[in-house]
């Protein structure tokens, strides 16, 4: 590289001021997995010397606490409406508003990532003397004529109970 260096990556904003009141960090950037669970949320520092109010401007999101007083912290969690929301990402906006001075917008994304397919399990052949039912999917899971549980049990004809 000769002596150069690059920084590769994703642009970031520390903190964003308004007069009356600082925000860290200025944008929040969350992941979900589709159909997954709602994640744990984002601390967000509000430094102010007054009250303030935190709203926000799509319903996927939610803020709590909503209003303080002087210094605080707030959470920034993904509502129950985005459980049904599809891959792709998403933007929204946190609105810190001081009860004097100017309101400072945090940029909020939601990167909503596609769920991987599950596993798929495939055995060559099933347990000796088995045969696979019609309508099952693996030979794994099958019929063992006489199958009888070992022991003095015996169980009960076709019937009865």
């Amino acid at each position: 590289m000769n002596g150069k260096f690059f920084l590769v990556g994703t642009v970031f904003s520390l903190a964003a001021f308004g007069q009356g009141v600082m925000v860290s960090p200025g944008q929040l950037d969350m992941l979900k997995l589709e159909g997954g669970a709602v994640s744990l949320g984002k601390k967000v520092t509000i430094q102010s010397t007054g009250k303030w109010t935190a709203t926000v401007d799509v319903d996927w999101i939610q803020v709590t606490p909503a209003s303080g007083s002087g210094n605080g912290t707030i959470t920034v969690i993904q509502s129950n409406t985005s459980l049904g929301m599809a891959r792709g990402d998403y933007k929204g906006n946190l609105t810190i508003t001081p009860d004097t001075g100017t309101a400072v917008v945090v940029p909020v994304q939601l990167h909503m990532i596609p769920r991987g397919t599950g596993p798929q399990f495939s055995y060559l052949w099933g347990p000796v003397g088995c045969s696979q039912p019609d309508g099952l999917p693996d030979a794994a899971t099958c019929i063992v004529p006489d199958e009888k549980p070992p022991g003095n049990f015996n169980p009960p004809a076709i019937g009865d109970s």
